[in-house]
C-alpha cells in the first residue's frame, strides 16, 4: 500500500512539474474533464504508461478537454507549439531534443480529423515515443 501511495504521489508531482500548473489547478482541470468524459479515473495511469485507446470516446474526450484547458490545443485543433515546447523544456534541458520531440509529435491536425482524436493522438505520441515524458 505504501508503494502504491508513493507511486501515485510521484506521478502526481511529475504531472505538476511537467505542466507547471498549480497542483490544485491540475486536479481541478482533471475533475472538470472527468465530468465531461466519464473516463474511469484509473485510466489516467494507463494513458501515462502509453496505453492510449484512440477508439475509446471517453479517452479522446478527456484528453481533448485537458489539452484544451491547459492551452496545448484550441477548439479548431491547432496546437500551441510554443507552450508545449516550454512545458517540455521543464523536463528536457537539451533544446535540440525539445525541438526534435515537438517535430515528431506536434504534426498539424489533418483536414476532417476529429479534434478530440487529434488531441489524444498527440498525447499518445509523447507517451509512446518518449517514455518518462509527462505531457499531462
Amino acid at each position: 500500500m505504501e508503494i502504491l501511495t508513493f507511486f501515485i504521489s510521484f506521478t502526481f508531482l511529475s504531472l505538476v512539474v511537467a505542466s507547471s500548473l498549480d497542483p490544485e489547478m491540475v486536479k481541478k482541470i482533471h475533475g472538470e474533464c472527468f465530468e465531461i468524459s466519464h473516463l474511469p479515473r484509473d485510466s489516467l495511469d494507463k494513458i501515462r504508461a502509453g496505453q492510449v485507446d484512440l477508439t475509446d470516446l471517453a479517452v479522446k474526450e478527456h484528453l481533448f478537454c485537458y489539452t484544451k484547458k491547459v492551452g496545448f490545443v484550441n477548439d479548431a485543433g491547432i496546437l500551441n507549439d510554443d507552450l508545449i515546447k516550454k512545458r517540455l523544456a521543464l523536463q528536457i534541458k537539451d533544446e535540440n531534443k525539445v525541438e526534435e520531440y515537438a517535430k515528431i509529435c506536434n504534426a498539424p491536425k489533418k483536414e476532417g480529423e476529429e479534434v478530440n482524436y487529434f488531441a489524444a493522438k498527440v498525447v499518445a505520441c509523447y507517451y509512446n515515443s518518449f517514455p518518462g515524458i509527462v505531457i499531462m
